[in-house]
C-alpha cells in the first residue's frame, strides 16, 4: 500500500506529460475503486494499456490533451473519432459521489448522461458546476503531481483552449 491513499485498494496510474518536445512531468493519480470500481477500471486499463482491441493495447499513450482552460481544468483522453471505453463505446454514469470540491480532481469529460468514454478532465480549481454532471473518480497522487499540473495550467493557448504547442502523453502506466 501506498502512503496516504484514501483506501488500501485504490491503485495509482501515472501520465507523463511533454509540451512540445519537452517533457514537462508526472502526474499520478489516485483512482477511487473503492468507491466507482467500473469508472476507475476504464481509466487504470487505459493508462496501463491493458485494454486490447485486435490484440493491440489501446489507451492514454501517446494521446494528446485537446484543450487547456485557465483556472479550470485540462482535457484530455480523446481516442479517435468514436467514444471509446474499455466496456465498448458509452458507459453509464456510475455515482455523482466524489465532488468537484478541489484542484486535482480527475472526472469522466462525458457527452450527457450516462455517455462517458475515454475523456477526462483534471481540475485546476473546484468546479461545482460539474458535480451532478460528470463522474469524479480520483485524485492527484504524489509530491510533484500538482507542481506538474499547475505548470500546464500555463500553456499558450488559442481559441476555445486549443494548446498552440502539442501537449500529449509521453508514457503512463500504474505505479
Amino acid at each position: 500500500m501506498l502512503p496516504g491513499l484514501l483506501h488500501p485498494a485504490n491503485p495509482v496510474v501515472f501520465l507523463d506529460v511533454q509540451v512540445g518536445e519537452q517533457p514537462l512531468g508526472r502526474l499520478q493519480f489516485e483512482l477511487f475503486q473503492h468507491l466507482l470500481p467500473r469508472t476507475a477500471r476504464n481509466f487504470y486499463e487505459l493508462c496501463t494499456g491493458y485494454h486490447l482491441v485486435d490484440e493491440r493495447p489501446v489507451g492514454y499513450k501517446h494521446s494528446s490533451f485537446s484543450k487547456v482552460v485557465k483556472e479550470t481544468y485540462v482535457l484530455g483522453g480523446d481516442l479517435g473519432p468514436e467514444p471509446r471505453s474499455i466496456y465498448g463505446g458509452y458507459f453509464e454514469d456510475e455515482s455523482f459521489e466524489v465532488l468537484h470540491d478541489v484542484e486535482g480532481i480527475v472526472t469522466m469529460v462525458n457527452d450527457g448522461p450516462n455517455m462517458n468514454s475515454s475523456r477526462f478532465a483534471v481540475l485546476f480549481a473546484a468546479a461545482p458546476w460539474m458535480d451532478g454532471q460528470n463522474v469524479a473518480f480520483g485524485r492527484l497522487y504524489g509530491a510533484n503531481s500538482l507542481a506538474v499540473l499547475r505548470t500546464l495550467a500555463y500553456t499558450p493557448t488559442g481559441a476555445g483552449g486549443t494548446p498552440l504547442v502539442r501537449v500529449r502523453v509521453a508514457e503512463c502506466g500504474e505505479m
